[in-house]
């Protein structure tokens, strides 16, 4: 893309000599926009970027753990950024309310998504997916795409496929991902009599068509959660989605109009989410119709990019996206 990188390392033992480092360049190349990303790579630039004049400087916070309110965090917040941009609306409560900081320096930025060039058919997609897994070509998805964590939920969601598995016998969970809790899954899969029921395909580099071949699409995280990827990759899909109310997660799981929201660590209250989309697909389709409109207009990477530009222009004006 032509961009000029520069490699730097960050460390709690060498902050001066990465604040020499990092000052130097910064007087180099004399930037317009500065943006942090992690904390002590944040804590070094910010301090370097003091008394430079750069016209826009951002603290990004892709953390969803409370900002400690001490003095040097006012700092790095406070007057040490123009800007702050986080990931959930629930940090950007957090950092306004408990470090004092005017609304409009705080933006909440969920990272865009890059549509596929091409969105298989579902029923291709499905019969892929169905093929790929070694299942029944008319059987019905309930998927999940991502780490295969505990704080991702998925012992929640297997407890909830369990329980409903005798009622609904055509029916598979499969699980897209990697992670410590997929052989400890599959284990409990087997003690719940559902393994022949749950698959685990591993990574895939192309998840396109498992969301397009999901019936249903669950993010059950329990914590720690920005808005995630795979549930606006869902979305766009059009495949229906039920979501945890946790962190970013509401920010684009609205209730009832582009998915189901429900409380985290409650397999039960999942399972009875999964009957709903499964047993009133006429409503389920009124949301997932609205949920593809809001990411068309609000999450795709085009649209990020505009939302950042537009940030941009209110301190340094003369930017248009390209």
């Amino acid at each position: 893309a032509g961009l000029v990188a520069y490699p730097a390392s960050f460390s709690k033992k060498s902050l001066v000599m990465d604040y020499l480092q990092v000052r130097r360049l910064l007087k180099k190349i004399t930037p317009d926009v500065l943006n942090t990303h992690g904390n002590v790579d944040a804590k070094v630039v910010l301090a370097a970027a003091r008394r430079l004049n750069i016209p826009c400087v951002i603290r990004s916070r892709h953390y969803l753990a409370s900002v400690k309110k001490n003095f040097y965090n006012r700092l790095l917040y406070g007057p040490w950024c123009h800007y702050i941009f986080t990931t959930a609306k629930k940090t950007s409560h957090q950092l306004i309310q408990d470090l004092d900081l005017p609304p409009e320096k705080v933006r909440t930025m969920s990272s865009g998504i890059k549509p596929p060039a091409k969105m298989d058919e579902r029923k291709a997609a499905h019969r892929r997916v169905c093929a790929k897994i070694g299942i029944d070509q008319k059987s019905r998805l309930v998927g999940y795409l991502g780490r295969i964590s505990k704080d991702k939920g998925v012992l929640d969601l297997l407890a909830a496929f369990a329980s409903i598995s005798d009622r609904y016998q055509n029916t598979h969970l499969v699980m897209v991902g990697q992670g410590d809790l997929a052989e400890p899954l599959k284990e409990k899969a087997r003690a719940l009599g559902v393994d022949n029921r749950v698959h685990f395909p591993g990574f895939q580099s192309n998840p396109w068509s498992f969301l397009r071949a999901f019936d249903c699409y669950v993010q059950a995280s329990t914590s720690g959660e920005g808005v995630p990827q795979s549930v606006l990759q869902a979305m766009y899909a059009q495949t229906p989605v039920i979501g945890t109310d946790v962190g970013g997660i509401p920010d684009v799981v609205f209730s009832h109009k582009t998915g189901l929201l429900i409380s985290p660590n409650n397999p039960t209250e999942l399972a009875a989410a999964i009957q709903e989309v499964f047993n009133n697909p006429d409503t389920a389709q009124r949301r997932v119709d609205a949920a593809y409109q809001m990411v068309c207009d609000k999450h795709l990477l085009a649209a990020m990019g505009q939302k950042v530009l537009t940030i941009y222009a209110e301190k340094i004006g003369g930017l248009e996206a390209s």
